[in-house]
């Protein structure tokens, strides 16, 4: 393994290590043995706050609806540290996808949350990366979450949305819609 991999390696479980009951960071990994703890900590908070503005930036609907997705995400990925990949999505729509499994179902389960929580952030994640490098996805949804986006958009809040369940197909140029029975 190359001394680069190894250290951008112990970035990563560093910038998504838990302290622990007494406070204390996780031990420095031996490419970072040398540095001052409180530097490889800050430079850590960096990248997960960088990491974060990269997913809010790529869904600025479900950031507007859901208050709390910041430190649901970040909860998130201390407990999925992000590797290194060089991919075609942008780095905010990567995250986000690697996260819509977990996230999406934490949301769609909360009672807190509005029932459509989960669907509007999937169907952000979706609909951004099949803008982004054209594969086609899908969405199933139990509302009519295009609708609940133009709303968004608009700056108004959806108050319980009917129940409308709707087949989404996200292409590069367009989204196709269906409604369900």
């Amino acid at each position: 393994m190359s001394t680069l991999a190894e250290l951008q390696d112990a970035i990563a479980a560093l910038a998504t290590g838990d302290v622990d009951r007494s406070g204390t960071p996780p031990e420095l990994p031996p490419p970072l043995e040398g540095l001052a703890r409180q530097d490889v900590a800050r430079y850590a908070r960096g990248l997960r706050a960088k990491r974060w503005g990269e997913v809010a930036r790529a869904l600025p609907l479900s950031v507007r609806a859901v208050a709390g997705l910041e430190a649901r995400y970040l909860a998130w990925l201390a407990a999925h540290p992000a590797p290194a990949c060089d991919g075609v999505l942008p780095p905010g729509l990567a995250e986000a996808l690697r996260a819509l499994s977990d996230l999406a179902g934490a949301l769609a389960a909360d009672p807190g949350e509005a029932a459509w929580a989960g669907e509007l952030y999937a169907f952000e994640v979706l609909r951004g990366c099949a803008r982004a490098d054209g594969a086609r996805r899908q969405l199933r949804a139990g509302h009519a979450v295009h609708d609940i986006a133009r709303e968004l958009g608009a700056g108004l809040v959806p108050i319980d949305p009917p129940a409308a369940p709707h087949l989404y197909l996200f292409e590069e140029d367009r989204t196709r819609i269906r409604r369900l029975p």
